[in-house]
């Protein structure tokens, strides 16, 4: 019973959304104020599909791959901010 909604609340900022697109049945939402794109919370896997989801993956930060997978976005990020500035983590 998913059902169509043409707007949510930003998860961010709490303000309005629209639609953005819809792929394989997911439904995707702009901000209209901070431009943050978002999943349908009516989309959101299970707490179990999401434990099993986790249990498959193998982040080590000590293993030179993985390292050189996310090294892009880490130096983007130390390059324009400080330990003064706020984050979100996603996964």
């Amino acid at each position: 019973m998913n059902q169509l909604i043409k707007s949510i609340q930003c998860s961010l900022c709490s303000s309005r959304t629209k639609l953005l697109y819809k792929i394989k049945n997911k439904k995707y939402y702009k901000c209209d104020n901070c431009f943050s794109v978002m999943l349908d919370p009516l989309d959101y896997l299970s707490q179990e599909e999401e434990k099993e989801r986790y249990k498959n993956h193998n982040n080590d930060v000590n293993d030179p791959r993985y390292q050189k997978f996310v090294s892009p976005i880490v130096e983007k990020v130390r390059d324009h901010y400080d330990t003064n500035h706020l984050g979100l983590d996603y996964g």
